[in-house]
Formats: C-alpha cells, sequence, structure tokens
C-alpha cells in the first residue's frame, strides 16, 4: 500500500515576510533615486506639469521617510521568521478572520441600519426639531458679526489657496486642515463672503444640538438628552464658535459623535462601529491635534467600561486588541493626513511650536487652576450668578450620584481625568479656554442629568408621588422654556454688543475702493491686518496690493488704515510725511500717503 502524499502547507510567517520584504526594498531603492528622476516623475502625476511642492530640502525629508519605512518592515521580518508557532498560529487566524472580513462587514451593516431604522416618539421629535431650529436662529443672530482676526487670517493665509497649501502648509497653527479645507470648498462654490467662510462650523454648530441628544440618551435618558439638547442649543459660548470660522466647533461635533459610537461598541461588538470610531479620531486630529484629548477620553471609558463589565459578562477578550487596534488606526491615519505637514513644515512646527511649548513645573501649576477658572467662567458668560453655581452643583451631582442615571458602570468623569491629565502632565501646557470647547456639550450633559437626579431627590425627600414622572415633566417643559427665553435673551445681547474698529472695516475698505489708483497699495497694521485683508479678498484684491505680503511691491502710494487709539502714525512708518486723515470714522482712521 502507497503511503500518504504529503500535504502541502504554506507557512503563514513566510507570507507575510515575503509581503514585508518587498514594502522594505521598494522603499529602499525609491529612497536611493537622485531628485533630477524622481521630480519629473511628480510633475507627471499633477495635471499643470509642475509639482511645485516636490522641493530638494522635502524630498531629502521624504528619502529619510522612505528609509526608516524600510527599516521597519525589514524589522519585522525578522521578528516573523524567528517566531515561533504561537506567531503561526496567531497569523492564519488573522488571515482566516481577513478572508471572512467580507461576510461579518454585511451582518455589522445590517445591524447599523436596524439601529438607524428605530425612531424616536413623535412628541420627542417634535421638541427636538424645536429645539435644533431655536439654535439654528441663535446662532444666525452671529453670522453677520465682524470677521475676527484668527478666522479672517485661517481665509487669506490657507483656505484661499491652491489645495497643496491647504494641506501642506503649517507656518501657524491656524490652518485647523480639515476645517480650512472645508472652507475651501465652500468660498469656491458659494464666493468669499464672511457667511461662506462660516458656513462649515455654522451647520456643523447646529448639528451639536441633536449630537448632545443622542449621546445624552445612549449614556442616560431621554428626558436628560431633551435637556441636554436645550442647553447646547441656547449655550452663548457654543453660539458664538459656530459662527467663527475656526476648528474648535468641529471637534466639539467629534467628541460627542465618538462617544456616541463608543456606547454602541458596549452594546455590540461591531466592527463597522470600530472603523467609524478611529475614523472620528482620525478627522478629528487632522483638524486640530487636540483632538487627542477627547478622543483618549473616549478610548479611555471603553478600557474602563470593559474592565468593569460594561461590554458584556465575561468580559470579551479581543476587546483590548479592538481598542488599540482602533487607536493605532486613528493615530496612524492622522499621520498620513499630516504627512504633507511634516515634509514642509517638519515635526516642530506641529508639535513644537511656541503655542505648546512645555512649561516650567511652577508655571504649570500656577497656570492649570487659573485657565480652568477662566474657562468656567466663559462656558457660563451672560449667566446669573446663582443661575451657574446651580449648574455646576448639578453637574457634583451627576458626578457623584451618576449611577443612578447613567445606562454603564463606567463614570464619564473617569475616564475624562484618565483621558486627559495625563497628556497634560506629558506636555505640561495649561490650555486656554478655546481649547477646552470640546468639553462643553460634555459638562452640559452632566448639567442635565445632576439636575434630574437634584430633582428626583428633592420630590423624594418632600413625600410627593410618583417623582420620577413629575420629574420627567419639568425636565420636558425646562428644555421647552429654554428655547422660548433664549431667543429674545440671545437677541438682547446681540444688540447690546459693543461696536468694535472690526465693525467698521467694511465702511474703510469702501471708501478706499471708491478712491484708490492702480500701482497704490494698502497697510493695517496688527490686529486689523487680517480682517482688513478679507475685506479686500471680498473686493477681489489679492496680496500683491499689500505690502507686508509683497514686500517686493513698488507702490506709488499707501493707503493705511489704523486704530487711532493703538497705533500712532510715525511708529508705523516712521520715515513717511503723515498728513491728516481722510477718513475719520469712531474708531478707525485711513489716510493717504502720496510718498510712502
Amino acid at each position: 500500500m502507497m503511503p500518504p502524499a504529503p500535504v502541502r502547507t504554506h507557512s503563514c510567517r513566510r507570507r507575510a515576510a515575503f509581503w514585508l520584504s518587498l514594502i522594505a526594498a521598494g522603499s529602499l531603492l525609491f529612497s536611493l533615486l537622485p531628485y533630477t528622476a524622481v521630480k519629473p516623475l511628480g510633475d507627471a502625476l499633477v495635471p499643470d506639469g509642475s509639482l511645485d511642492l516636490l522641493t530638494p530640502q522635502i524630498f531629502s525629508r521624504l528619502r529619510i521617510l522612505l528609509r526608516w519605512g524600510a527599516f521597519l518592515p525589514a524589522a519585522g521580518v525578522l521578528f516573523l521568521l524567528a517566531g515561533g508557532e504561537r506567531l503561526e498560529t496567531a497569523l492564519c487566524s488573522l488571515r482566516h478572520s481577513w478572508v471572512g472580513l467580507p461576510t461579518r462587514l454585511r451582518t455589522d451593516a445590517r445591524a447599523i441600519l436596524r439601529l438607524l431604522r428605530r425612531r424616536p416618539l413623535p412628541s420627542t421629535l417634535w421638541l427636538l426639531s424645536f429645539l435644533t431650529l431655536t439654535g439654528a436662529y441663535l446662532r444666525f443672530l452671529w453670522l453677520d458679526a465682524p470677521m475676527q482676526y484668527d478666522e479672517a487670517y485661517t481665509y487669506v493665509a490657507f483656505a484661499s489657496r491652491p489645495l497643496r497649501y491647504v494641506v501642506g502648509d503649517y507656518h501657524l497653527p491656524n490652518n485647523h486642515v480639515f476645517h480650512s479645507l472645508l472652507v475651501h470648498y465652500a468660498t469656491a462654490a458659494f464666493g468669499v463672503h464672511p457667511w461662506s467662510v462660516r458656513l462649515p462650523v455654522f451647520l456643523t454648530g447646529i448639528l451639536l444640538v441633536p449630537l448632545g441628544y443622542l449621546t445624552a440618551r445612549l449614556l442616560f435618558d431621554r428626558p436628560t438628552a431633551l435637556l441636554t439638547a436645550g442647553l447646547i442649543a441656547v449655550s452663548h459660548p457654543l453660539i458664538l464658535y459656530a459662527t467663527n470660522a475656526r476648528g474648535y466647533t468641529l471637534v466639539a461635533a467629534f467628541t460627542l459623535l465618538s462617544l456616541s459610537l463608543a456606547t454602541l461598541l458596549l452594546r455590540d461588538d461591531n466592527l463597522l462601529l470600530w472603523m467609524g470610531l478611529s475614523l472620528v479620531g482620525m478627522l478629528g486630529a487632522w483638524t486640530l491635534p487636540i483632538m487627542l484629548y477627547p478622543f483618549g477620553m473616549t478610548l479611555a471609558w471603553l478600557g474602563l467600561g470593559w474592565l468593569l463589565g460594561d461590554a458584556g459578562r465575561p468580559r470579551p477578550r479581543a476587546f483590548p486588541l479592538e481598542l488599540f487596534a482602533c487607536g493605532a488606526g486613528a493615530a496612524l491615519g492622522a499621520l498620513v493626513l499630516y504627512t504633507p505637514i511634516l515634509l514642509t513644515s517638519g515635526w516642530g512646527a506641529l508639535a513644537g511650536n511656541r503655542w505648546v511649548s512645555p512649561l516650567s513645573w511652577p508655571d504649570f501649576w500656577e497656570n492649570l487652576p487659573l485657565r480652568l477658572g477662566n474657562t468656567w467662567q466663559e462656558w457660563h458668560a451672560f449667566w446669573p450668578p446663582l443661575l451657574a453655581w446651580a449648574g455646576s452643583i448639578a453637574v457634583l451631582a451627576a458626578w457623584i450620584f451618576g449611577s443612578r442615571a447613567r445606562r454603564f458602570r463606567a463614570p464619564l468623569w473617569g475616564a475624562a481625568l484618565a483621558g486627559i491629565f495625563p497628556f497634560l502632565l506629558l506636555q505640561r501646557v495649561a490650555p486656554i479656554s478655546k481649547v477646552w470647547l470640546f468639553l462643553l456639550p460634555v459638562w452640559l450633559m452632566w448639567m442635565a442629568a445632576g439636575t434630574r437626579l437634584l430633582l428626583e431627590g428633592a420630590l423624594r425627600f418632600l413625600g410627593v408621588q410618583h417623582p420620577r414622572r413629575r420629574v420627567v415633566s419639568a425636565l420636558w417643559a425646562g428644555a421647552v422654556i429654554l428655547g422660548v427665553v433664549a431667543i429674545p435673551w440671545e437677541t438682547g445681547i446681540r444688540r447690546i454688543t459693543t461696536r468694535s474698529p472690526l465693525d467698521e472695516i467694511p465702511q474703510a475698505v469702501a471708501y478706499i475702493q471708491a478712491h484708490r489708483q492702480p500701482g497704490e497699495g494698502i497697510l493695517a497694521p496688527n490686529p486689523l491686518s487680517a480682517p482688513v485683508w478679507f475685506a479686500f479678498a471680498e473686493q477681489g484684491v489679492g496680496k500683491a496690493a499689500f505690502p507686508d505680503r509683497n514686500p517686493a511691491g513698488n507702490f506709488t502710494a499707501l493707503w493705511v488704515i489704523l486704530n487711532p487709539k493703538k497705533h500712532r502714525p510715525e511708529a508705523i512708518l516712521p520715515q513717511a510725511e503723515w498728513p491728516q486723515p481722510v477718513l475719520h470714522l469712531p474708531h478707525l482712521e485711513v489716510y493717504h500717503l502720496k510718498t510712502p
């Protein structure tokens, strides 16, 4: 009898080592090519035939990255070849999972569709729509506010330029890249206006209302979620930042979205939701690196929930690996998206600029409480003091007694400490108020949950029958009252807002445009410069008209806009002979210098 033929097996380790070897060899070979050979290849990839982004300096940095890209796979090859049976089993299991990936994705997609088909009660939907429309109106009140320096600079220096500069220029951290990209397309579609520049954050600010409801509904209950939506709709800081073309409102939305996805993941291990959470972290980091704080909080909460059994009993073994893969995927994706900036500006521009430079330990411990206090004051701007303190007491109640109201054992405030504070210690930075904006919707959610707990406890203490039912009615009524009262309240704040020099820039620009002759330049000192540049950009005037942006320009005369309370003419141009202003406004003066 013939012996059975040997079964031919293919080592999973050898297959992985083969592909890693190809990657390492390709990276190394490409890094050895000279610049003169690579530049024509890059030029052939762009429509105009000239890849300006690929300079010799950038190419030298790219070669370093490619050599590291060859070293890491080579190290992986050695690790694979030296591995034993356990590594072989793990890789074969991973390969088997990869083969079954399409089936799992289809199953997970059907599970998400079942979730989306669940509709809220009609009364809830009507109230949420009312609160969302109220939030939209309150934000619309500020949509025509004068352009601030940072948002004007964001458009002029980044969003108005070709895409390669939007994603590759980081000479100042004003470039919140994903937000700048949205502004780039918004102004390309609707023209250059303050409202079109602010359109991405305006829509995101409105979206915060239903997102806040969703997050609080998943973490707590329907009445708490409705009160959360009402507080977000009428929050003055959230209203202002929804009409200021910066990326902070987007990060706040990504924070709520990541928390919503995290709650769903604790209920059901869904690969598409893991991928969605990783994508949210990646886009948030591409908007602002401070996404590290809320995303760290979210991952810490997931880890804490797994430890406390929120993900099921017995604890799923794959959960920690999926959690790590989610965080690693977000970090790797953000690194890829930031590659043009790393090549052009270097790592120092992103993580070592003066705004994030480490403080000394004494300065850190001195400034952190002060900055947190300033943040609390900004969050409660225009609140009656008694109401502000009552709201803070409600937040404390949600922290201390929150286990009675929340759906999960893991406390979100504990995850916030565990996911944010270590990064503050590592960086030794004391973030200013706007950096903490991502936490404001969460703070308002805690306030709503604590309000429910305190009301219910007070009614029980007074011996009122059915206290929970009465609290639910009170919270619904409170959400309606918030929306109704906030409209005249915010309208009054908008009307009494003091006029500033920024309000008069359009009038000064219109005067100059009516009288400016060809060859005449325009000058405005800081902090008027960027808003003036933007106002002229609305009129189609580019950077060539500004001496500080076009030093090589040959100007026959200069128009100068300044604030007489802050600027002395002789300090701006000491060599010039200053005539009387040709236009005198309450906060601004316009000069015409015949001989600059």
